[in-house]
């Protein structure tokens, strides 16, 4: 089992300048929980597109095997979360709708509300029955998980079973 382990930045010394210096880099490192050796890593610089803890997170993401452990801030959560609907599709791949369509099935299904528990046994903007939920990673109930979860949750479950899942407003998925 394995440990990711974020610093936020590497903060470098630098002797001219009389200090501690500045962020220069960002590193992200899985960390063998057995032997604290550093199996993985990645290294990005502090500033500009695609280089906070999410995206060198996200290219960690194929090395993790099941049952490897990620201990991490909340930065991170919803890349574990998005690694988690990922594993759950396994190879599945349709081509995704767009966002029109998710926001018109999420209002038909649930007014658009995120947090609705209506007491018939499914919950949140998709309206997720909860082993439906957990077969797509999710943990707790969906209406109390944030929205992003319940949209990426929502997508992987229609890459493995296409509009099925949504009887009546999964036509507007195509």
């Amino acid at each position: 089992m394995c440990e990711l382990h974020v610093i936020n930045h590497l903060w470098i010394y630098l002797s001219n300048s009389g200090g501690l210096g500045f962020p220069l880099a960002m590193l992200v490192a899985v960390i063998s929980l057995s032997t604290g050796a550093v199996l993985e890593w990645v290294l990005g610089p502090c500033r500009g597109k695609h280089t906070g803890e999410q995206a060198l997170f996200r290219e960690l993401m194929p090395r993790l095997q099941p049952g490897d452990i990620v201990l991490a801030d909340r930065a991170i959560a919803r890349a574990q979360v998005e690694l988690s609907a990922a594993q759950a599709m396994g190879g599945a791949s349709r081509s995704d709708p767009g966002e029109g369509a998710w926001g018109r099935l999420r209002f038909c299904e649930s007014g658009g509300v995120y947090s609705v528990d209506t007491g018939n046994g499914f919950y949140g903007a998709y309206q997720f029955d909860l082993q439906t939920w957990q077969t797509m990673g999710g943990t707790g109930r969906p209406s109390d998980a944030p929205y992003w979860e319940q949209d990426l949750r929502a997508k992987a479950l229609f890459q493995t079973r296409g509009a099925q899942p949504w009887p009546v407003c999964g036509r507007f998925l195509g």
